[in-house]
Order: structure tokens, then sequence, then C-alpha cells
């Protein structure tokens, strides 16, 4: 069994073992995008959309919707990347998107024009849809996208157009809603804002909060009391990330012999208040207490 502390994780989960729960949500956005229907994720910092975002790029995630190549191409794009980069750039992002994907999945396609152009994406997305092959395509971080100021009203409409022209669907995650992530009215005057279904990315229920602290903990030489489990929902709420960062501490003390034969409320306060984490882990949830 790994002695290695498995709530390391502090960004995004890139490991598909390590992905937990989501599957209402996964289900339903995967039955939105075969319809054609684009999508805007909607949720607080660190909720999991980044990590729900590369989950859904994973083809057997993909495959109980037959979303998966060859049926379908999703093309993952994160637009931290693309925060102040002009039209050009995103084009040929999508297209070496495309191109990858099609070349996995051994679909041949002629790529005749300059890259970074928009005739250029037009024409390889043009092969795609004769094969009749669906395409996602994935946004994530789009608020930062959505303000650059590089980027006009023009190019938002060559977006939507594609979704008229071939049926392109788009999946996009962010903080605030789609209306609200730009300053600049002609902005979001582009058609392109108004083809979303809005969705809400929310906490953990309690019970599932408890059961990711166990399942973490499955290939450990350690368990969690039931107890312990309860305080830290209690301590931090249902949110992925701060239980993540609360059982990690919990594990350290554990495994450094720290941790209290008696497990009451009382005794796991004075836990972490001795690694100096009470105040401070209290401090971040304060957005999330109930």
């Amino acid at each position: 069994m790994s002695v290695d502390n498995p709530f390391y994780h502090r960004g995004a989960i890139r490991n598909a073992a390590d992905f937990y729960n989501r599957e209402a949500e996964i289900s339903q956005i995967l039955g939105l995008l075969r319809n054609g229907q684009s999508v805007s994720l909607i949720g607080p910092r660190r909720i999991g959309k980044s990590s729900l975002l590369i989950h859904l790029a994973r083809p057997q995630v993909r495959a109980q919707m037959q979303l998966d190549p060859p049926n379908a191409f999703f093309i993952l794009i994160d637009c931290q990347e693309f925060g102040g980069s002009p039209p050009e750039e995103m084009y040929e992002a999508l297209l070496d998107g495309l191109l990858d994907a099609a070349e996995a999945a051994g679909v041949e396609i002629q790529s005749t024009h300059a890259p970074g152009t928009y005739r250029a994406l037009d024409r390889t997305l043009h092969q795609i849809s004769k094969h009749d092959i669906s395409v996602v395509v994935l946004l994530d971080e789009f608020e930062l996208l959505a303000a650059n100021e590089q980027l006009t009203p023009y190019f938002f409409a060559r977006l939507r157009g594609l979704t008229t022209k071939y049926g392109l669907a788009y999946l996009t995650a962010s903080q605030r809603p789609l209306y609200d992530i730009t300053a600049e009215e002609e902005i979001l005057s582009s058609p392109f804002f108004n083809i979303f279904v809005t969705l809400p990315i929310g906490l953990f229920s309690e019970e599932t909060g408890r059961k990711m602290l166990c399942a973490r903990l499955e290939n450990t030489e350690y368990t969690f009391p039931e107890t312990l489990a309860e305080y830290l929902v209690w301590l931090v709420g249902p949110h992925p990330f701060f239980l993540h960062i609360a059982g990690y501490h919990a594990y350290q003390a554990i495994a450094q012999g720290k941790m209290p034969e008696t497990k009451t409320d009382a005794d796991f306060d004075r836990v972490f208040q001795s690694l100096g984490l009470l105040d401070q882990t209290e401090g971040t949830t304060a957005d999330f207490s109930r």
C-alpha cells in the first residue's frame, strides 16, 4: 500500500482514476452536447470546473453517449493562454486541436490553407463534417477570452456561425455567467452569447464529501474514523478542494501520531489548532459556511 498522502491535489485533477463524483452533471452535459446544444458551466473558484472539462475530454468518459472518436472530436482549449492573443492564434489553436484529434482517430484531413486563418479552420471543419463527426470545443477559463480586447464581435460572430454551418457545440467554464464576464456591451451583443444553456457546478453533498475522503484512502494504510470524516466536512463544508486540504492535514496528523485516541470534535479542534490550521481553514471557507 502507498505511504504517500493521497490528498495531494491542489490544481486540476488530471488522473482519471482520481476524478470523483459529478456523474449527474456529466450525463446532463453530454446529453446536451450530443444534441448540438452549447453549454456554459458556472461555478466558484476551485470547485472543479477545469477537472470536469479535462475528464469530459477523455474518450472513455464520452463513450456512453457515443461521443468518443470517431463519432466526435472534443477539443480542449485553456483560455488562460489566449487572454491577450489575436484571433489568428485562437484559430490556429482550434485547427491544431482538430488535426490532432483527426490523426488520433485515423481520419485523413487535407490541410491546404495557411494555419492561423479562419479559412483554414473552416475548410478543416468542412472535411470533418463530411465524415459525419461531431465537434465540441471546450473553453476553460472562458472569461479571459471574453475579456480579450483583441477579440472583436466579428470574431465571436464567426464562432457562432460555425454552430450553424457545421453543428459545432461549445462547452465553456467560467466563474460568472457569460453576460457578466465582459464589460464590453458590443461584445455581449454578439449572437454567440445567446446559444448557451447554463449549468451550475456547486458543492458536493455532505454524504458525497465523506465518501470522497474515504475513497482517497483506499490504497493507503490509514483510514479516517467516521467521526473524523464528519468533522472535516463540518469544518470546511462539502467543497472538493477544501476537503482535499483538510484531508491532507488530517492524514499527516495520523501518519505522525498526532491524532488523539479519542475522536470528539473538541479533540479534532485541538489537533487542527496545534497545526495552526483551524483559523486559516475557517477563513478560507467563509464563503461556503452554512
